[in-house]
């Protein structure tokens, strides 16, 4: 589903927007370190790195992303695609 199908569905009262939740983030790359240890742990400081920094943007309006930093979140997110791809079907 899109993001302004989304939208709409807050927009009519069917779909509740809630705020992100650090909590729920670091469950998730807590469940995907588990699952994906072939991944290397400098991937999952890339990760929380850019992540940080989105918050950065979004809540504060303030950060910088620079070329390495996009640069490593591609290689990390291909580190990752290669755990998942090991997973199998």
């Amino acid at each position: 589903m899109s993001s302004p199908e989304l939208e709409n569905l807050v927009a009519i009262g069917t779909l509740k927007r809630e705020p992100r939740s650090q909590r729920e983030f670091d469950t998730l790359v807590g469940s995907a370190r588990a699952r994906l240890s072939d991944a290397a742990s400098a991937t999952w400081r890339v990760l929380a790195k850019a992540h940080t920094q989105r918050n950065l943007l979004e809540y504060e309006g303030s950060g910088d992303i620079d070329e390495r930093l996009v640069t490593d979140l591609i290689n990390a997110a291909r580190e990752v695609e290669r755990a998942v791809s090991a997973l199998g079907g």
